[in-house]
């Protein structure tokens, strides 16, 4: 496992939490589909910077969620609505144990002796304490806000430039390629 001083999220993150070192610094043990890796920040503040690369930050991402969402606690938000980056907490933002989740990567979840067992999409599977409903619960809820925030009809603008900018580079390589014979 190796150490990183920043991290922005990306859509390869299956989920991060907190981890401490012996002297009791807080950094962030983060999981993407094919590696493992800590950053030398805690997990709030790595979610703050990877939204703030985006042009806002952590509060108003959890006004915004509380505002459409209508509730106060356990918010999901949106990370990155290019990338259509969501996460959802396990517990309050604020707890050490609380742990950060793509709902992206999540195949499917069980419930195995008072634990719920998450089975991510590259068949990894991790175990968090509490019920499948209450953890299924915040999965959907977060699954919804996905839909009403960064869903396909969301950003009609964005996709429009992004799909242009794809065909430019496309016409571009082809010219490219015609040039060089």
């Amino acid at each position: 496992m190796y150490l990183k001083e920043s991290y922005r999220i990306s859509p390869k993150m299956i989920c991060i939490s907190s981890i401490f070192d012996r002297q009791g610094n807080h950094y962030s043990l983060v999981r993407e589909v094919d590696r493992l890796f800590v950053v030398t920040l805690p997990p709030l503040k790595v979610i703050d910077y990877s939204i703030r690369c985006n042009g806002y930050n952590l509060k108003s991402a959890l006004d915004t969620a509380k505002w459409l969402l209508g509730k106060n606690h356990l918010c999901p938000i949106v990370v990155d609505p290019i990338e259509q980056i969501i996460l959802f907490p396990t517990r309050s933002r604020f707890h050490e144990d609380n742990i950060w989740f793509n709902p992206d990567h999540i195949k499917r979840t069980f419930f195995l002796r008072a634990r719920t067992l998450i089975l991510f999409m590259n068949d990894l599977s991790f175990s968090i304490p509490g019920q499948q409903s209450s953890f299924n619960h915040k999965l959907t809820t977060a699954d919804q806000y996905k839909r009403l925030t960064v869903g396909p009809d969301r950003y009609p603008i964005t996709q429009y430039l992004v799909k242009k900018q794809r065909l430019l580079l496309k016409l571009k390589k082809e010219m490219n390629k015609a040039e060089k014979k």
